[in-house]
């Protein structure tokens, strides 16, 4: 008995294969619209990629940190508004006779 391989289709299933690779390869690229994917694309492209992504999450960091303290200063600002007029309403609410200003001038 004698046991023979079939090389072609051998030889197609490993063309196959790499056709599969570079198919997927290029659809990654085509789907992320990113022009480098991998460092295995172009090392420097990609860690200048790299750097460009982090340096823009830390500025969307930033514009988030600014506009919080920017709000944070606008609610000190109305507590402190508010703390002022504070003092105002109960003179404004008391009858006049009961107002020290009024008792000195009518000579109590």
């Amino acid at each position: 008995m004698r046991i023979t391989t079939n090389m072609i289709a051998f030889n197609a299933a490993h063309n196959l294969s790499i056709a599969d690779k570079r198919t997927g390869s290029s659809l990654e690229r085509l789907s992320s619209g990113y022009k480098v994917n991998s460092s295995k694309d172009n090392p420097v492209g990609a860690a200048l990629s790299a750097k460009m992504r982090s340096q823009l999450r830390n500025l969307s960091k930033a514009v988030q940190s600014t506009s919080d303290g920017i709000s944070v200063i606008e609610t000190a600002e109305s507590v402190l508004a508010e703390t002022q007029s504070m003092p105002l309403r109960p003179a404004l609410r008391c009858p006049e006779p009961l107002r020290p200003s009024s008792a000195l001038s009518s000579g109590l």
